[in-house]
């Protein structure tokens, strides 16, 4: 039996699909962008430039409402509780 071969690529983030036409023909143009949060990449196929967040690049799921121990969000027409008047 013979050992898997690791490639040195496997842990390795893959480059983001462009945000403007979808294709994975993106390459690092920066590690930082405007921000040390971002980076910047170049997308060969639309000739483009754009910025991806480094970290945590896909957005956190979604609590749904209820279900969260924190704060409690209001919408802009939900009614508040009454405050006591002083007289």
């Amino acid at each position: 039996m013979t050992a898997p071969v690791e490639r040195p690529d496997a842990g390795a983030p893959r480059p983001p699909h462009c945000v403007f036409c979808g294709s994975a023909e993106t390459e690092l143009m920066s590690l930082f962008g405007s921000s040390p949060l971002t980076s910047q990449y170049y997308c060969r196929a639309c000739r483009s430039a754009f910025e991806q967040v480094k970290w945590g690049t896909a957005p956190p799921a979604r609590v749904a409402a209820g279900a969260s121990p924190g704060r409690r969000r209001r919408g802009p027409d939900a009614k508040r509780p009454a405050s006591p008047r002083r007289g």
